[in-house]
């Protein structure tokens, strides 16, 4: 999982990249330390409840971390790309609401199929169904907020905000479930925060 993750959380270091080379959007060196910091931050929360695998052969840990990091390097990708979408989008005068919920739209119809074969074999029941219905709205106002962001402040800056939200679920966790965090834990909140604050300050 940490490697997964410390994968994925580079999404953020492509789209500044790519929208350097496509727009010229710089970065201050301050806001690339701080970029660093939060991307930090759900790096070390993955590793502190990376799960010890000890009792696996190697050719099972092998075979159990190349599906989930293979996973994570094309998510990697398909965030950088559908970053620069958005942008391009916006730039045509198609912006962050209707592009994500018409995206969304077509995303939702392609999984229909796959659905309903599910709910054939595995009827779902109305609490798993209201539950993935309030977490795809929810989901779906959060990329609406980040192609806002994408569009109108500095790609690469806001793909790094969107790492802290591991913050808010291990602060969930800690509130809800009782969970006692570990010191790596914390440091990887610390992190986070600290990076998120030189953002703001630093913001142009």
């Amino acid at each position: 999982m940490a490697i997964s993750v410390t994968i994925l959380s580079f999404s953020s270091i492509t789209t500044a990249a790519l929208f350097y080379i496509l727009y010229k959007e710089t970065i201050s060196l301050l806001q690339f330390f701080a970029m660093i910091l939060v991307l930090c931050c759900p790096i070390f929360i993955a590793l502190a409840q990376k799960v010890d695998s000890s009792d696996l052969s190697l050719q099972q840990a092998t075979t159990s971390s190349l599906v989930p990091v293979s996973i994570a390097i094309a998510m990697c990708f398909m965030f950088t790309l559908v970053s620069f979408l958005s942008r391009t989008a916006s730039d045509n005068n198609y912006k962050a609401i209707p592009f994500t919920i018409d995206a969304n739209g077509v995303y939702g119809f392609v999984l229909m199929i796959p659905f309903f074969i599910a709910n054939y074999y595995y009827p779902y029941s109305f609490e798993e169904i209201a539950i993935t219905s309030v977490a795809a709205i929810l989901s779906t106002l959060g990329v609406i907020s980040l192609f806002t962001a994408i569009n109108n402040w500095k790609a690469g800056l806001s793909s790094a905000l969107v790492q802290t939200a591991a913050i808010v679920m291990l602060v969930l966790e800690i509130i809800f479930m009782g969970k006692n965090p570990s010191p790596m834990q914390v440091a990887g909140m610390v992190v986070g925060i600290v990076g998120v604050v030189i953002i703001s300050v630093g913001h142009k």
